[in-house]
């Protein structure tokens, strides 16, 4: 493995486990290279504190420690605003009489030993099919200057102010071999009986631990077929793990996994919990440790891609759109590659279903 990539596993250990930075291994680092692969998975106000920590011979430049220094101030202050929003528009629906359910983001930054460090992204809110088209109205009547910007199969997304706000009509949009039936029963039974956090000291429902973890993990690994996803979402399933060790019910976290046909899956990525982000063994549900060669690859990946490939840099701007279509399909089938070097099972029952969806949008 490069020494930017096990340095950048040595980091995200220090923030999540407060496992200790060996002084030695700091030394003659090539910051450009390190840093620039912290930025591709924007990790920078996570790690930011090992990183100011290490003492003066390990030359850390001065630019790298000043923006560093800025970016978790910045990062501290935007915490405090989507919170503040976050507890407003839970305010206007709770009061509506809406159910909603605040996924990732924000709902799992709490779990985090400092989770103000934790970068902030877009405000998830689930308020399931029924009460869909009316959440959406009623906040775009009752919220200030509240634009709708766009809509997929999964989400409207409405911008007020700083935030954006993807109001959630499903949960997830699996991909085969999982099943969307099977994903949507596990949503609506365990979504109605959510946990709480408190967010600017109101009572926010989340995910219930029992089904949180499942869900972030399912969202990074169906990212992680389609096109690649920040090691974000791995530090994310990983605190969760940890807070919540001994308290999730494996019997039926094991039923729940194996219903969705999430088991392989889990128990393939379990290696990146474990060898690299330092999740104890212990913690990490049904664990199947892998061989080593195989590890590194899956870790080398996810490094590589960046965030929804970031580092892969397949955008081809300039070029025709068939041109486009032809480099992206070069890309996907260099990346399956290595893919199939890790998990067949997972090359074929993805790969043609990517190529089916991209056929159909060329034409379409």
């Amino acid at each position: 493995m490069k020494t930017e990539t096990f340095l950048l596993f040595a980091l995200l250990r220090n923030a999540l486990f407060q496992e200790p930075l060996k002084v030695d291994e700091w030394r003659n680092v090539d910051w450009n290279l390190l840093y620039a692969l912290v930025k591709s998975h924007t990790l920078q106000t996570l790690v930011a504190e090992a990183v100011l920590s290490l003492p003066d011979d390990c030359c850390v430049p001065l630019g790298i420690r000043g923006e560093l220094t800025r970016l978790m101030g910045r990062n501290m202050a935007e915490h405090m605003r989507l919170n503040a929003d976050i507890a407003k528009v839970f305010h206007l629906l709770v009061g509506k009489g809406f159910h909603p359910v605040l996924m990732k983001g924000q709902g799992n930054a709490a779990f985090y030993p400092k989770n103000l460090l934790r970068k902030c992204g877009d405000v998830d809110i689930y308020v399931g099919e029924t009460d869909y088209d009316a959440a959406c109205r009623f906040l775009l009547e009752n919220l200030d200057n509240a634009v709708l910007k766009g809509e997929s199969e999964k989400h409207r997304v409405i911008f007020w102010g700083k935030t954006d706000l993807e109001i959630h009509r499903i949960a997830e949009a699996p991909i085969p071999p999982q099943n969307a039936l099977v994903y949507a029963d596990l949503v609506n039974k365990y979504f109605s009986q959510p946990d709480y956090v408190v967010i600017a000291g109101q009572k926010i429902a989340v995910p219930p631990v029992q089904f949180n973890a499942v869900y972030v993990f399912y969202h990074l690994y169906r990212h992680f077929k389609l096109r690649g996803i920040s090691l974000r979402q791995f530090c994310d399933v990983a605190v969760l793990l940890h807070q919540f060790a001994g308290r999730i019910d494996l019997r039926q976290l094991k039923e729940d996994l194996a219903e969705f046909r999430l088991m392989e899956g889990w128990q393939l990525f379990g290696s990146v919990f474990v060898r690299y982000l330092g999740l104890p063994q212990s913690e990490f549900p049904f664990y199947r440790g892998i061989s080593e060669k195989k590890s590194e690859r899956l870790a080398r990946l996810v490094v590589d891609d960046g965030d929804f490939e970031k580092n892969v840099g397949r955008y081809y701007k300039g070029t025709s759109f068939w041109g486009q279509k032809f480099y992206s399909f070069c890309g996907l089938n260099s990346r399956y590659w290595r893919i199939a070097r890790i998990s067949p099972s997972m090359a074929l029952t993805t790969y043609p279903y990517i190529v089916k969806c991209g056929i159909k949008a060329a034409f379409r």
